[in-house]
């Protein structure tokens, strides 16, 4: 299965054995791990209790973008409420949509963020879509291990009820598998020349700058982006582009 489990900057060894011990649990062995702790010590493999290999193959990335780049659908996790409106989904509905995109060979990254502090703003801007855990508000915090099953299991549930056997969009509509989903990369660069021309243009000013953007994003992902659409927008900036410069 095209599923990769990206910690970001897990900061104890034995969380992350614990985390390779659930994910061969559930039978997923591709794990991330974006400026980790040593994740080799004795602990972790201890932790990961027979499923060791899941800790010496796990790629570790220096930044969250490198180890999503190649990725056409990003969920990031959350115990909490977010103030600003990202398009949020219950585990079980999220992990159902996972699993349909998986089934056009698309590559789906899983966010965990930090043990202390959990994916910040600026990681879920990355993202296509938020699950949130839905836990009680008197005790809001749940161990990183426990989250990667609880999301594992209701992907492997869903893939194991024939979830993958049709082409759903990330907004949950049926998608025409003629199109290639664009991937991370793609839509990333799309942002930033999206970004440039809106500098150029003057329609981004200095202070609310991170805050409207994060807006536009919003705006940008609620549909589902393909190849060919990110080309086509990216057409039109360079359009925008070649009219205000001459």
């Amino acid at each position: 299965m095209t599923v990769r489990v990206v910690l970001v900057e897990p900061s104890h060894p034995g969380n992350i054995g614990s985390v390779a011990r659930a994910m061969g649990n559930m039978g997923f062995e591709n794990l991330c791990l974006v400026r980790p702790v040593d994740h080799l010590v004795e602990e972790a493999r201890v932790r990961a209790s027979g499923n060791e290999g899941i800790l010496v193959n796990a790629k570790v990335s220096e930044s969250l973008a490198d180890a999503i780049d190649d990725c056409s659908f990003v969920v990031g996790t959350s115990a909490r409420v977010r103030t600003i409106g990202w398009p949020s989904q219950a585990p079980r509905q999220a992990m159902q949509n996972v699993a349909d995109v998986v089934g056009q060979s698309q590559q789906v990254a899983i966010l965990f963020g930090p043990e202390r502090t959990g994916l910040s703003n600026r990681h879920i801007d990355q993202c296509d879509l938020l699950v949130r855990i839905p836990v009680d508000d008197q005790s809001p915090s749940i161990n990183l291990a426990a989250a990667v099953i609880i999301l594992l299991y209701e992907l492997r549930l869903a893939t194991d009820n024939g979830g993958a056997n049709k082409t759903i969009s990330r907004s949950g509509s049926e998608f025409d598998d003629s199109e290639i989903m664009a991937n991370h990369a793609q839509v990333e660069g799309f942002f930033e020349h999206l970004h440039s021309v809106l500098e150029d243009v003057e329609f981004i000013a200095e202070s609310p700058r991170e805050v409207l953007m994060r807006k536009i994003r919003r705006i940008f992902l609620r549909p589902d982006l393909t190849v060919d659409e990110v080309n086509i927008l990216r057409g039109i900036l360079t359009a925008i582009e070649k009219k205000t410069k001459d």
